[in-house]
């Protein structure tokens, strides 16, 4: 979605066209979940680089911090 639009101040400095729209993405893991097609319940996938994680989509938040499991909204809506 559009977040805002870029100030003239900003566009002269860059050599852009004020007003052009400016928008939000997701994180990493999200983005890479897209890129892979990890979008539906239960697909994952390993990612390897300055740390390991195992990537899992899941329809609901659900963590368990007693295992040291993170939830992270994903950059589908309505997943995780």
């Amino acid at each position: 979605e559009v977040s805002g639009r870029l100030r003239r101040e900003v566009a002269e400095r860059l050599g852009l066209t004020p007003g052009i729209p400016v928008a939000a993405g997701g994180g990493d893991g999200g983005t890479g979940a897209v890129g892979l097609g990890c979008i539906e319940n239960g697909e994952g996938f390993i990612s390897l680089g300055t740390a390991a994680v195992y990537v899992v989509a899941a329809d609901r938040y659900a963590p368990k911090p007693e295992t040291m499991l993170h939830d992270f909204a994903h950059a589908v809506p309505g997943r995780w």
